[in-house]
């Protein structure tokens, strides 16, 4: 079994610069796993970089998910529009822990 191809790689350090990003997924396209998952604002250069190589994962209201439903709807849609095919919703804890949906 490819064990690999059943991996994401997150780069999602608030820190990353754009040559990071290159040598990430440069070093995911060799080692061959599934996707790699970024921030919003990185999907685009990460889908060009990508290429058919690895699935591009946006990962949406990280890492505490305390944005409002239409905030995230938005993250969503402009994600998908930028080429994520996937996407990691992060939930409001805080909600989550007062009861609220």
């Amino acid at each position: 079994m490819d064990i690999a191809r059943h991996i994401d790689h997150s780069i999602l350090k608030p820190e990353i610069t754009e040559r990071d990003l290159e040598e990430q997924i440069e070093k995911c396209i060799e080692l061959k796993v599934y996707a790699v998952c970024v921030h919003p604002y990185w999907v685009r250069k990460a889908v060009q970089l990508a290429g058919k190589d690895l699935v591009v994962c946006a990962v949406i209201s990280f890492p505490f998910g305390m944005e409002t439903k239409e905030q995230k709807i938005c993250q969503c849609l402009e994600s998908l529009e930028r080429g994520a095919k996937e996407l990691d919703i992060v939930m409001n804890f805080s909600a989550l822990r007062s009861g609220q949906r």
